[in-house]
């Protein structure tokens, strides 16, 4: 898959050679570094799309942290987002790590 950051959004379409994975790659990084920001203002919003965005890397732990936050704060797509992510980190064995990627999100954000 291709993203392309357009005003914090997602574009999606099929790739499939290295190039364009690098790019996908730099892309969601960018999109990493703007939405950091405004996650440590505690805006719920980019805390989700800072789980979608580590989902998309395959980073199943930093996704599930993020989203654990943004469900805590009471916003229900990450709460489904949390639960789906969880299943990735039950089949991947990844829950010390998760843990540990929590507790930095949570130091992070001040929550």
């Amino acid at each position: 898959m291709y993203y392309e950051l357009v005003s914090y959004s997602f574009s999606v379409t099929p790739q499939t050679n290295s190039k364009s994975h690098k790019k996908t790659v730099d892309n969601l990084n960018t999109i990493l570094g703007a939405l950091k920001p405004e996650a440590k203002e505690g805006r719920v919003l980019a805390m989700h799309y800072l789980g979608r965005t580590y989902f998309a890397l395959w980073d199943y732990p930093k996704a599930f942290a993020w989203f654990t936050v943004a469900a805590k704060k009471g916003h229900a797509p990450s709460g489904v987002y949390q639960k789906m992510t969880l299943q990735f980190v039950e089949k991947e064995e990844l829950f010390e790590q998760s843990i540990k990627e929590l507790n930095k999100v949570i130091e992070f954000t001040g929550n």
